[in-house]
């Protein structure tokens, strides 16, 4: 007669047990990558609907600045855009702007020193009908050269 290794069989289900899991963690650990990078493409906002920073130097040294938000009915959106140039010391604060309204718009001609680089920073704040803060955000134009 045969003796039963009860060892060896506990052994086999621990070994197996293991391998599962260990599977399923590493596929759970992938899907987990892949919803966090979808998070992190783009802020959600809830009542901002759209908004934009847009700068421009043209060779006359004019820069075009152009910033907007719109919100949804009921809100009220105040935005104030800063032309910024970047010295040593960090980005310098050369003119700012400001609008409010449901769709709040800034959109400004100056002329810059040359030899610098620049860019458009928008700062958006959102109240509602009692004048409760509800929502914000900051958006960089791109730098221009």
């Amino acid at each position: 007669m045969k003796k039963y290794n009860w060892k060896r069989s506990v052994g086999s289900l621990l070994l197996a047990g293991v391998l599962l899991t260990s599977g399923a963690a590493v596929r759970a650990a992938e899907y987990d990558d892949v919803i966090l990078e979808e998070e992190t493409i783009a802020p959600r906002y809830g009542i901002i609907q759209d908004h934009k920073a847009l700068l421009d130097i043209n060779d006359s040294n004019q820069a075009h600045c152009k910033a907007y938000a719109i919100v949804l009915s009921g809100y009220t959106a105040s935005i104030v855009a800063t032309l910024q140039r970047k010295t040593d010391a960090g980005w310098l604060t050369q003119d700012a702007w400001g609008a409010t309204g449901q769709e709040a718009t800034v959109n400004e001609t100056v002329r810059v020193p040359e030899g610098y680089r620049y860019r458009l920073k928008l700062t958006v704040t959102v109240r509602d009908q009692n004048g409760k803060t509800v929502e914000t955000l900051t958006e960089y134009s791109s730098i221009v050269p």
